[in-house]
Parts: C-alpha cells; sequence; structure tokens
C-alpha cells in the first residue's frame, strides 16, 4: 500500500491497489481497474492533476466534495473539473547545505544515503548470471534460502524455473551488517545473480531461512496473481538496473515484520 503519490513527470500510470494518501500529478493520469486511492486523512482533494484523466471505473470517484459556494456534491468522478488542477509540488531536493547530514564533499549522499548510482556498477560486476533470466511460471511453486534456490512443485508441459546456488559476493551496504545465511566460516554475502527476474500468472515463490539477495541486472516483475511470501525472521534485499513493475493483483507477503 503507498502512503501517497506525488509526481512532476508527464504522466502517472497507477495499475492497481491502493494509495492510503492522495495522488498530486502535474501532467496525465490513468488509473487502471482495481487502483484505488484511500484518502484516509480526507484531504479535499482524492487527486489533483494538470493534464488529462483516464477513470474507466464507477470508484474512481471522490464520496463528497465541498464547492466554493458551500455546497456538497455526492460520488464525483475524478475524470470531473473539480480535480483537473495543477498541483503546486515542491521540487525534491538533491541536496540541503543547511541539514546537519549535509557533507559538501558528497552533496548528494544526503538525498541518497546508500549512493545506489555511484556503487551499482561495482555490485552488478559481482553478478555471477547476468545473461541468465529467472522466472517461475503458472503453477509453479519455488524456494529461497540463502544458499539455494529450487523448484518445489511443477505441472507437466510447464518450463521449470531452473535451480540456482548462491556464490560468494562483498556487497557493500553489508559493510556494518551480517547477512544470516547459516555459513559460519565467512563474513562474505551470498547472491543469486540473474538477467530478469519474474514471477507470473499464479506462480509461487517463497523466501525462507534467513537473508536473500538477489542481484538483477535487468527488471524485476511480480505479474498476474503471483505471490511472493517472505517468511518470518527472513528478508529479501533486490538491486536492480531497470524496472520494478509489480502487477495489479502481485502480492507481496510478509509474515512477520523484521
Amino acid at each position: 500500500m503507498l502512503r501517497a503519490m506525488f509526481t512532476q513527470g508527464a504522466f502517472f500510470t497507477h495499475r492497481g491497489g491502493e494509495v492510503k494518501g492522495y495522488v498530486r500529478a502535474v501532467g496525465n493520469v490513468e488509473m487502471k481497474w482495481g487502483s484505488k486511492i484511500i484518502n484516509a486523512n480526507n484531504d479535499p482533494y482524492d487527486i489533483m492533476y494538470g493534464g488529462t484523466g483516464n477513470f474507466p471505473a464507477s470508484y474512481h470517484a471522490q464520496e463528497s466534495v465541498q464547492l466554493d459556494d458551500g455546497t456538497t456534491r455526492q460520488n464525483v468522478s475524478y475524470s470531473d473539473a473539480y480535480f483537473r488542477k495543477t498541483p503546486e509540488i515542491e521540487p525534491v531536493k538533491v541536496y540541503d547545505p543547511s541539514s546537519p547530514d549535509y557533507d559538501p564533499a558528497k552533496p548528494n549522499k544526503e538525498c541518497d544515503p546508500f549512493e545506489l548510482p555511484l556503487n551499482m556498477p561495482d555490485v552488478m560486476e559481482q553478478n555471477p548470471e547476468r545473461d541468465q533470466d529467472f522466472a517461475v511460471g503458472a503453477t509453479q511453486t519455488y524456494m529461497f534460502t540463502p544458499k539455494i534456490g529450487r523448484l518445489m512443485t511443477s505441472q507437466v508441459g510447464i518450463k521449470k524455473a531452473v535451480a540456482l546456488d548462491s556464490k560468494k559476493a562483498e556487497i557493500y551496504l553489508f559493510d556494518n551488517l551480517s547477512q544470516s545465511h547459516g555459513i559460519s566460516d565467512t563474513t562474505e554475502e551470498r547472491v543469486f545473480g540473474m538477467k530478469n527476474f519474474k514471477v507470473y500468472s499464479d506462480g509461487k515463490m517463497t523466501i525462507t531461512g534467513g537473508d536473500v539477495i538477489f542481484l538483477v541486472d535487468g527488471d524485476f516483475v511480480l505479474d498476474g496473481n503471483a505471490k511472493l511470501t517472505i517468511k518470518s525472521g527472513s528478508s529479501l534485499t533486490v538491486f536492480t538496473t531497470g524496472k520494478v513493475i509489480l502487477g495489479a493483483s502481485g502480492q507481496v507477503i510478509t509474515e512477520k515484520k523484521v
């Protein structure tokens, strides 16, 4: 669930799921079937946008709006002129010299404390399978631990997801952390590499047994009715150079916050 959405870009597309807060977009807006704006704090505007709007569902509407003349309208579609107002969105500062964390030698680090653009090439150099796509499809269930990835079930005739073994790596984000991987004789991390990652249709994947790390030199996609479950006491860290696409019906389930 998203808390709120702000964009100064040319368009905003909400493909599914809920925005707990509200939406503000300078450009065009499109909401797909299954996408909703909750507006939990009852802001006067569920959404404001400066361009065109595409809202196919009847529930793409605000339950109640109060106009300047004091009158109230009910069930007002987001395509109504009431919402077509260019919002004032304050640009995100790349750095703030007045901040106590500001470092003139690394001014961008305040906005990006992990310095991902700077460090991503070094991370991806350790990807052991940069040319191999990974996919879990219809009817398949797959399990990852920090050491192995294995297909658990699959129907006959479905292309089987490949088995993977984690490889040694040194990931800078874990310099001051300890990956829980169950290997006692090393301080190095264990990672799974791939080009593109995709779980689709009704494929199911489970993360269990500790901290799992993916290096994805492409896109990370969870589509269709796919389900990704992170077991209690486990975690998933994903480094990706491409897009992160979470489909309208895709689910990420964490059994317990860790």
